[in-house]
């Protein structure tokens, strides 16, 4: 007689987890999204399989299948077309065109002017001196959490922000971006912005993709919630409404028992902690003490459940902070701010988590003169150090000041963006004399460094397209 499972079910009746992975790889390996219903309805005509469900579905979906699928808003599931490990057969094919397309981004990304996500390391020019300034702020035990990069428009603040995050990623940490002049990101307003920041989540070495994807496979695996349901103990125990939502749905998804995992109802429950674990709940909220303090708390479970899955900290990646002036027009609004920077940079709450601070030279002064005016006088929450935080920030120089680039640098920068361009489209054919033409004109030119990559871009596209007129 088959023995019987934790859960009272017939342990030889599962079907084969092996068997279904592979199915489930072959059937979505076509490209299209489809739901765990529907995966397990193509699987049932099968030779040995005609008896799985959505939930044996869900859980190798979850498991064996986690680091090569993706899932969308709808809960419908695809491979993507990077995926390497998706198919073994394919993994020198894959490689080749995943390498390519990180290439193609790349040189897309600065077409429309903005830094590169991904290749960034083959376009600093100055690396070593940068690089050491990254490295030591990235050592445990540094002096400070937060680090200053100042330099005007185009001088390359985001380029910077773009190595940190590589660097960072390189030694283990997670990092999250937000750019402080974006919709909903204002600075004075972190119950806003921390479900912007948290859905640019990045873990190295994993596929998460976002703060909610990572709540996602940790609320699906039994294993795992426990974890997560002792974070939201020890910060959300509070009595507020989004305390007590995200404790009452992982409470809920503790009672299941294993054959619940994968179902309708458990997927109701996920959706409901991770509404209020990231934020959304609350985001819409005035910005009054107890709305400020409760996303600290949020951003404490974020970084505990961060730090679980294997990353060392987290390091958050501000661009665009000069928006605390050209954004925010009166001073409560820029104190409220400083209230906030002085708790991602400075507070006690987060010992784990370092912040990049990217701003121009005239903000940067505006800052300080302000800081130095009122820094005494602006109301704060505990966990908001505001006059530590001034104390530093008035003691110190910016950590990465960024400049306009000499001229044997702008010729490094341009060959680098050729070489990086060369690469992304091999077949492109320039003769060495028309670059060099081009390039001892361009770089001879005191020009930003953003609008000097564009140039270079443009011109390249322009030969490769075999016009003769450059423009």
């Amino acid at each position: 007689m088959a023995s019987l499972g934790n859960e009272g079910r017939v342990a030889s009746d599962e079907p084969d987890r092996v068997a279904v992975a592979a199915a489930v790889t072959s059937l979505l390996k076509d490209g299209k999204a489809r739901t765990a219903r529907e995966i397990a309805a193509s699987l049932a005509h099968l030779p040995g399989l005609t008896d799985v469900t959505k939930g044996n579905v869900n859980s190798v979906l979850y498991s064996e299948l986690a680091r090569n699928v993706r899932r969308d808003s709808e809960f419908r599931w695809f491979i993507p077309v990077t995926s390497v490990r998706a198919i073994p057969a394919a993994v020198e094919t894959k490689a080749m065109h995943s390498d390519r397309g990180s290439l193609l981004r790349a040189v897309q990304r600065l077409r429309s002017g903005t830094p590169p996500s991904e290749n960034v390391r083959r376009l600093t020019v100055g690396s070593e001196r940068i690089g050491r300034a990254i490295g030591r702020w990235l050592t445990p035990g540094a002096p400070s959490r937060w680090l200053l990069i100042s330099g005007d428009y185009g001088e390359g603040k985001t380029h910077s922000l773009t190595l940190i995050r590589d660097l960072a990623h390189s030694v283990g940490y997670a990092t999250c971006q937000l750019n402080a002049d974006a919709s909903s990101s204002a600075l004075n307003h972190p119950q806003r912005f921390l479900p912007v920041k948290l859905g640019t989540l990045e873990l190295p070495g994993t596929p998460v993709s976002g703060y909610e994807d990572l709540l996602y496979r940790i609320l699906s695996d039994r294993a795992t919630v426990p974890a997560a349901a002792r974070a939201v103990e020890k910060y959300l125990g509070t009595g507020r409404s989004a305390d007590m939502g995200a404790q009452w749905a992982i409470e809920h998804i503790l009672g299941m028992n294993q054959n619940q995992f994968g179902s309708d109802e458990h997927l109701r429950a996920i959706r409901a902690a991770t509404f209020h674990l990231t934020g959304d709940s609350t985001r819409y909220r005035p910005g009054t003490p107890a709305t400020r303090a409760g996303a600290y708390a949020l951003l404490q479970v974020a970084l505990h459940l961060i730090m679980q899955q294997g990353a060392r900290g987290l390091v958050l990646l501000l661009d665009e902070v000069e928006s605390v002036f050209t954004k925010l027009w009166n001073a409560r609004s820029r104190f409220g701010a400083y209230r906030v920077m002085a708790a991602l940079g400075h507070g006690e709450d987060f010992p784990d988590m370092k912040v990049a601070f990217a701003v121009t030279p005239d903000a940067e002064k505006c800052i300080r003169e302000e800081l130095d005016l009122n820094a005494s006088t602006i109301d704060a929450l505990s966990n908001e150090p505001i006059e530590a935080f001034h104390s530093s920030l008035a003691t110190r120089f910016a950590d990465i000041r960024c400049h306009g680039l000499r001229i044997e640098e702008r010729e490094q920068l341009a060959n680098r963006t050729k070489s990086l361009y060369d690469a992304a489209y091999p077949d492109s054919n320039i003769s060495s004399e028309v670059w060099t033409a081009f390039s001892n004109e361009i770089c001879a030119q005191s020009i930003p460094v953003r609008q000097l990559v564009r140039l270079v871009v443009d011109f390249l596209d322009t030969q490769r397209y075999g016009s003769r007129s450059v423009r």
